[in-house]
């Protein structure tokens, strides 16, 4: 998260909300709270429903340190080994 804001990749991750079962969160600029439901799956895997626009994320935990003394060039050198390494790809990317 901290790589991602500094870089603005992503909005600002600091106003977000978790109430019930449900993640509200602004993303890249848009006016609005997005709204995912969250479910919480076998081995440690978390799922985000948005139901606005049926996009559905699925996360793994992963039990790794993460540097932060690193280049921009050695974070996502690594970040997509980690990427590679979990077979972590969208459905269009496999």
């Amino acid at each position: 998260m901290r790589m991602a804001t500094s870089m603005e990749f992503v909005s600002d991750w600091r106003k977000y909300e978790i109430k019930n079962d449900s993640f509200y969160h602004y993303s890249f600029g848009e006016p609005e709270f997005r709204v995912a439901k969250i479910n919480f799956l076998k081995n440690n895997r978390i799922e985000l429903i948005y139901p606005k626009d049926s996009v559905i994320h699925i996360f793994s935990k992963m039990d790794i340190d993460i540097s932060y003394d690193l280049t921009y060039e050695e974070f996502f050198n690594e970040f997509y080994k980690r990427k590679e390494d979990s077979n972590c790809f969208r459905e269009s990317e496999k």
